[in-house]
């Protein structure tokens, strides 16, 4: 995990904690919390792309900035799609034996940054609805379980946390195959 993404979810558990007992504080808490899992993804995914090393940084700085929230939604939405049938896309057939064996987990991945975004969302822009502290908190253990069955996919399978990466950057050009 990034030290980027541990600081936010750190600073959303702060958020929720029980010292701070304000909607606001619930809704920055769920908004944090998605912005963890987020840049956890864009760093998973640029490291994957340009690679780790400290002297590649400026240039994973600078494509983490190609990614789109909206475009990564798309994304995760086909990865469900994918996950409840590997053959339902043909361009992505070539991974369809990888996706089976990585199903639970994919599912978590793609549901976990659909839930948080939509949560996001709603804290954000929809006054109204009432955010409470189990919805921060369960936004905040959403994020680490997403991680973790990312990282347990990227160990299993590095070639298909590749394609996830690709997609996740550009998805409009490469989502778009059939």
């Amino acid at each position: 995990m990034s030290r980027l993404s541990s600081d936010l979810l750190e600073t959303a558990r702060t958020l929720a904690s029980p010292k701070r007992s304000t909607e606001a504080s619930f809704r920055r808490s769920i908004s944090t919390s998605y912005y963890g899992w987020f840049h956890f993804l864009l760093d998973e995914s640029c490291k994957i792309l340009i690679g780790p090393s400290l002297k590649d940084k400026p240039l994973r700085d600078a494509l983490s900035r190609c990614f789109k929230h909206n475009l990564m939604l798309k994304a995760f939405e086909c990865l469900l799609k994918l996950a409840s049938n590997p053959n339902s896309i043909p361009a992505y057939s070539l991974f369809a034996v990888a996706i089976r064996t990585q199903t639970a987990d994919i599912q978590i991945v793609g549901a976990t940054f659909k839930d948080l975004y939509d949560l996001r969302q709603r804290a954000d822009y929809d006054l109204t609805v009432t955010l409470t502290r189990v919805e921060a908190l369960k936004s905040i253990g959403d994020a680490k379980s997403g991680m973790n069955a990312w990282n347990r996919i990227k160990k299993a399978d590095r070639g298909l946390i590749r394609l996830f990466a690709v997609m996740l950057l550009q998805f409009e050009v490469f989502g778009k195959r059939s």
